[in-house]
């Protein structure tokens, strides 16, 4: 379980603030279940995320579908570090992308950052990454 700052503040009319409240919320861990094909036309992949306890006590309402990963409109997908290998376009698109590396590990952007475009050609070898450093 996850522990996070919630910060809550009342204005006044005048631009003044007039009281701040701090107060502690806890999230339950969330654990990546698996990476598939997507079966929407225009991604790759769909990771799919569970938000309570376990595996096993995973309700499906509390799973959570992330697609992420371009196909072009002709249907052929986008290249990505681990189909063309090639390290300087990996940096360029590191480099451009660079706020994604630290999102919340359950959106497009950081999936795509870590797994598509990870350390590693092996996107096997990019989703344990994804899950050391997120702790999915």
């Amino acid at each position: 379980m996850r522990i996070c700052l919630v910060v809550t503040s009342i204005w006044h009319e005048d631009g003044k603030i007039l009281y701040i409240f701090f107060s502690f919320v806890t999230k339950k861990q969330m654990k990546l279940l698996s990476v598939k094909k997507s079966e929407k036309k225009n991604k790759k992949y769909v990771a799919t995320f569970c938000k309570c306890e376990g595996e096993t006590k995973c309700k499906m309402n509390e799973r959570k579908q992330v697609h992420f990963g371009a196909i072009k409109d002709n249907g052929v997908p986008y290249e990505d570090y681990t189909t063309h290998k090639d390290k300087e376009r990996r940096e360029r698109y590191r480099n451009r992308h660079s706020k994604e590396e630290d999102q919340e590990a359950d959106t497009p952007g950081a999936l795509s950052f870590h797994i598509l475009w990870g350390d590693s050609t092996s996107i096997r070898e990019n989703i344990k990454s994804f899950k050391k450093k997120y702790n999915v």
